[in-house]
């Protein structure tokens, strides 16, 4: 009779674990194409101006997508490098915009309000859907994000009616 006990495996993620990792995954691909969606209208747009100051947005995305990952982590996942759906189609219907109407920074301002707001909707499903798995430091981390995301798109908004005006 073999009575030989298996090694014990790694700690395997429960559930919840499970579930933060992959809200966090979402979140990440969220930055990413932000990170990417920023940095394209930056290359697009006429403004010396706006083009400084969406790198900066593109840059600080690059470092939430960094912070997100350390997160990601802690709960038992790892991201790997995919440029979502969503960023993609964008791209594909600016190439497709441009090649027929010319670029203007309000339509660059307008696409990038749009792409804020879902990002900022992202951010308030994780918090709003699953607060009790996340730890107190993952809630401020992402309740710091979502903040500087609305900071953004104000900023935008403000940069839309100076457009506008001028």
């Amino acid at each position: 009779m073999n009575t030989t006990v298996a090694e014990p495996s790694a700690k395997s993620p429960d559930a919840t674990e499970v579930r933060a990792s992959r809200m966090l995954g979402d979140l990440i691909r969220v930055c990413r194409d932000g990170e990417d969606f920023h940095r394209s209208a930056a290359e697009r747009c006429v403004s010396d101006s706006m083009r400084a100051h969406l790198m900066e947005r593109s840059h600080q995305r690059a470092g939430f997508v960094a912070a997100l990952q350390t997160l990601q982590r802690r709960h038992g996942g790892d991201s790997v490098r995919e440029s979502g759906s969503v960023a993609a189609a964008h791209r594909t219907w600016n190439e497709m915009r441009d090649a027929f109407s010319p670029i203007t920074d309000e339509a660059i301002l307008s696409d990038l309000d749009a792409a804020e707001a879902s990002a900022i909707q992202g951010y308030r499903n994780i918090l709003n859907d699953f607060p009790a798995g996340l730890y107190p430091a993952d809630a401020a981390v992402i309740a710091f994000h979502l903040r500087e995301i609305g900071r953004s798109r104000d900023s935008l908004r403000a940069l839309q009616t100076a457009n506008l005006a001028g």
